[in-house]
């Protein structure tokens, strides 16, 4: 099984019964292959959409909300809705492509005009992520990010291209170590302290 089939068997598995996505050509095997599986797919004009949907949806349903979007300029479009899903606590797994991780591709990617530092900027948003960088331990950490969205967190998960179409492993996850968020508690006293000023 390819990792892009194991990791919609995993929302198959979690019962994820419709998701909300804009065709990209990286992601277009996880949206085929989610409809093959009887998840409906809810198509939108705009990456915003798709990730405000995937919100709504989740805050309305209480069921885990799935959004899928293209790399780069996808990911870039839904940044609005992005932010305020993770701001608000929304339980979504917002999956994307990414460029690819492991082949001499790799070293070309940063050429190609839908190539952006990715984690540089879900770090800068301060919204958790992984990179799902290896087939051996994708599918794991997959499911790690799964159980993390479940539990009332907004995680974007980046799937390389050549990592979703290579044959999935059954390695360990190195998540929740590695979901990613430069998230900086607020301190009550400091704004106190400021607000007296």
């Amino acid at each position: 099984m390819r990792v892009h089939e194991a990791v919609c068997a995993v929302l198959k598995r979690r019962n994820v019964e419709a998701a909300f996505a804009l065709m990209s050509e990286d992601v277009a095997r996880v949206i085929v292959e989610l409809a093959r599986l009887d998840v409906t797919i809810y198509s939108t004009r705009h990456e915003s959409g798709a990730i405000g949907m995937a919100d709504g949806y989740a805050r309305s349903s209480g069921r885990l909300g799935v959004a899928i979007v293209g790399r780069g300029p996808g990911l870039t479009n839904g940044t609005n809705a992005l932010i305020t899903a993770a701001r608000a606590g929304t339980g979504i797994v917002v999956v994307t492509g990414a460029s690819p991780a492991m082949s001499e591709k790799a070293e070309r990617a940063q050429r190609n005009p839908k190539h952006l530092d990715q984690t540089a900027l879900l770090d800068s948003l301060r919204v958790p992520h992984v990179l799902l960088d290896s087939p051996a331990n994708a599918v794991a950490e997959f499911e790690a990010a799964v159980e993390y969205a479940q539990h009332g967190a907004t995680v974007v998960v980046n799937i390389p291209e050549d990592v979703a179409d290579a044959e999935a492993g059954d390695g360990p996850a190195r998540t929740p170590s590695r979901l990613r968020s430069d998230d900086q508690t607020v301190d009550d006293r400091l704004i106190s302290e400021t607000a007296d000023l």
